[in-house]
């Protein structure tokens, strides 16, 4: 009786250092590079597959994990693509990642968002701006236009503690944009 006292502790201890009796919803999944990665230190009940300094090669090989049963999929990334000096599979990478994704699931992309240009350092601002990531915006949201169960999410600014990574306050908005997009179907 003792042991299993502790064994009850034990994983009591456990569960509270992780994410059990937190139900995670797998039917929405975010898929993404650190932005998307960050919205996981919050309480959300979505499965979050994003991580840090993702570029789109590895959000591609990580579109494999999402679930089947997936409804809704939110795909976010670019920017780490762009500050390592090619930007050039960008594309082919998202045309990818949409083949990839279950067929029953909605896709919301949001695409590259916007940096805070003042705040970027200035090795990253050689090479990232907000008229380049418009550009390659602009034809991912053309791909997305093409498949049926694409929908662009428009992104706007959110508030940077580095000129790319979102503050609270940016994280909020990115959820807000999230749950619209949610709403809109």
């Amino acid at each position: 009786m003792r042991r299993m006292k502790r064994l009850v502790a034990c994983l009591a201890l456990v569960c509270s250092m992780s994410a059990c009796g937190n139900a995670v919803d797998s039917s929405i999944v975010l898929l993404g590079d650190s932005i998307i990665e960050q919205l996981q230190a919050e309480p959300s009940p979505h499965l979050n597959l994003g991580w840090n300094g993702a570029r789109t090669a590895g959000i591609l090989e990580r579109a494999g994990k999402v679930p089947p049963t997936a409804r809704h999929v939110f795909v976010e990334g670019g920017i780490n693509d762009l500050l390592g000096g090619d930007g050039s599979p960008i594309l082919d990478h998202y045309a990818r990642i949409l083949n990839a994704l279950p067929g029953g699931a909605r896709v919301h992309m949001l695409g590259i968002l916007p940096v805070e240009e003042p705040r970027l350092r200035a090795d990253f601002a050689a090479r990232v701006s907000n008229d380049r990531i418009a550009g390659i915006n602009s034809k991912l949201r053309a791909l997305c236009s093409t498949i049926q169960r694409c929908t662009w999410v428009p992104a706007v600014a959110i508030e940077t503690d580095d000129g790319i990574h979102p503050t609270r306050q940016g994280r909020d908005a990115l959820r807000r944009m999230i749950s619209g997009a949610l709403k809109a179907g």
